[in-house]
C-alpha cells in the first residue's frame, strides 16, 4: 500500500493456507533437515534445490488486519484456483488505500 496512490487500488493473490501434503512433502522434509546442520552439505543443497520452494500463506483475517494497519481496506476478496491444487487454496484481493483529505 506504500506505493498506491490515496484512493488507488491493488490486486493480489496469496495462498490462504497450505495443507499438509505440501507441508510434509519428501524434498521440503530433506531440505529443512540438511539446513539443520551446521555446514550444510552445498553438493546436496544444490541437488535438492532445484526441486524445493518455500511456500508461504496468510489467512484472510491476517491480510484485513495487515491492510487495516497500512489505512486500506479489502473491497472484495474471493477463493480462486490460481495455485493450480485445492491442497493449496487461494484468495484474490482487492484492496483499497484511504483517500486522504
Amino acid at each position: 500500500m506504500r506505493v498506491t496512490a490515496p484512493g488507488g487500488t491493488i490486486v493480489f493473490q496469496l495462498p490462504a493456507s497450505v495443507g499438509w501434503q505440501v507441508r510434509l512433502h519428501p524434498f521440503r522434509l530433506l531440505n529443512r533437515a540438511l539446513r539443520a546442520f551446521p555446514v550444510a552439505p552445498r553438493w546436496a543443497l544444490r541437488r535438492l534445490m532445484g526441486y524445493s520452494m518455500r511456500l508461504m500463506s496468510l489467512p484472510e483475517d491476517e491480510v484485513r488486519s495487515i491492510l487495516g494497519v497500512c489505512g486500506a481496506s479489502i473491497e472484495v476478496a474471493f477463493s480462486d484456483n490460481r495455485m493450480g491444487t485445492d491442497v493449496v487454496p487461494s484468495l484474490t484481493y482487492v484492496a483499497r488505500r484511504a483517500a486522504t483529505s
